[in-house]
């Protein structure tokens, strides 16, 4: 082997090291997150509970759209001004101005999902910045100090820092999901509506039957509807496609409605139903309608306000109601833990741990909320929306089964169909 040789082997040796040493160091996080589930987050949050999550994150992957940094920054500081303004606003009144209230809360219909990417928010933040008055523009997208008084009314205010603070959470939303972008792909096989669409559209399911006599535009929707079914069951897009176009060809698209319906039902009731597992065992019945559950004792009276003018308030729907027992600390009964920075959570289905934020004001709307809603995780109710990737859209799209459930949606309230499933499974 000549010199020349040896140096080129020694240069390609030392090339293979750096290689793998450079691909080691980007993919131990990649596969970290790959490993880890995808953040449990209701549609909802408020800029609030985003700004915790964006101060707690510690990945900052290379973003798979490549959309602009600098833009997601401008988004984040101008989201946490607003939030910061607010703080300021309010050490002066008397009546504290809330971003949060039951009217505000949008909710996110199956019609109506909840979209995005980079460019939606890029095109939401510029519209923002376009429309907004320059009385507020003038506060929120500047470095000076902040005023402890509103340039235009509070009516005024509470539209554009609603829409400020929206931005901020899509942005931030956006941040948090990105890098779970391989599993949100996973999660769109529980995409139900193809489902729900051939079920509600007018003529739809029996215009399938008919296949010939749909428009271009009604063949090409009805055919991804069917998509969806099929990956409701068989829960890989690439075969549902070559399968569906099978079933069109043989004229038996209803036939394959009909026959796989149950398998997106089945979808659904997992985001409805208590599972066998997940039940919280501590509960009696005084009779066929008066529920009770025990909770341990806080020792602070504005705290027991809290859960009873809560918990036992919203579950309620007559003739069946819910009753707080108190226990004494050394008993066993549903816990609730505050903790200050974190995300409100219950380990899992039927635990006795509720953990609440500690830094948030329970006089909040979204507070109050969220423990009722936490509180059905401990009786075993799931979360009845979903969260995925959609590949040809290359968005993330979320939506709630029902805007009017409290397990849903932070517009939503105790239904009739929670009472039934309590009645189901704990009698």
């Amino acid at each position: 082997m000549t010199a020349n040789s040896k140096q080129l082997k020694s240069h390609l040796a030392f090339l293979l090291l750096a290689f793998i040493f450079f691909a080691h160091s980007i993919a131990v996080p990649s596969l970290a997150l790959a490993t880890t589930p995808v953040p449990h987050l209701d549609l909802e949050l408020t800029g609030a509970e985003y700004r915790i999550l964006l101060e707690q994150q510690t990945y900052n992957l290379p973003s798979i759209l490549h959309h602009d940094r600098s833009l997601f920054d401008d988004i984040f500081a101008t989201g946490k001004r607003n939030l910061d303004w607010l703080q300021v606003l309010n050490q002066h009144r008397s009546v504290p101005i809330s971003l949060t209230a039951a009217e505000t809360q949008l909710g996110y219909p199956i019609d109506q999902p909840k979209i995005y990417n980079p460019q939606i928010i890029r095109e939401t933040y510029q519209q923002l910045q376009a429309d907004m008055p320059v009385e507020l523009k003038a506060i929120l997208f500047s470095r000076d100090p902040l005023p402890s008084t509103l340039p235009v009314s509070e009516e005024d205010y509470l539209v554009w820092g609603l829409k400020v603070d929206r931005t901020y959470q899509i942005a931030a939303r956006w941040k948090t999901m990105e890098p779970y972008i391989d599993q949100l792909k996973y999660n769109s096989f529980d995409d139900i509506r193809g489902y729900y669409f051939l079920s509600n559209s007018p003529g739809f399911p029996d215009k399938l039957n008919h296949w010939e006599a749909l428009s271009q535009d009604e063949q090409v929707q009805a055919k991804q509807w069917l998509i969806q079914m099929c990956t409701n069951k068989f829960r890989n897009r690439a075969n549902c496609i070559k399968r569906i176009e099978r079933v069109i060809t043989s004229n038996k698209a209803l036939d394959f409605f009909n026959d796989h319906k149950s398998s997106s039902q089945a979808v659904i009731n997992s985001m409805m139903d208590i599972p066998s597992h997940g039940t919280f065992n501590r509960t009696r019945w005084a009779d066929q309608n008066h529920f009770h559950v025990p909770f341990v004792d806080p020792a602070n009276e504005s705290m027991k306000h809290f859960l009873t003018s809560n918990i036992e308030t919203e579950w309620k729907f007559l003739p069946f109601s819910l009753h707080i027992d108190f226990v004494p600390q050394n008993q066993y009964g549903v816990k609730v833990i505050w903790e200050p920075g974190i995300t409100p959570h219950v380990p899992r289905l039927g635990d006795n741990r509720i953990y609440m934020d500690a830094n948030a004001p329970i006089t909040e709307y979204d507070v109050q909320w969220t423990i009722r809603h936490e509180f059905g995780h401990v009786l075993g109710f799931p979360d009845c929306y979903i969260e995925f990737y959609d590949v040809d859209l290359q968005a993330i799209v979320g939506y709630q089964i029902d805007i009017e459930d409290l397990m849903c949606s932070r517009r939503g309230h105790l239904k009739e169909r929670h009472v039934k499933e309590l009645k189901r499974i704990y009698r």
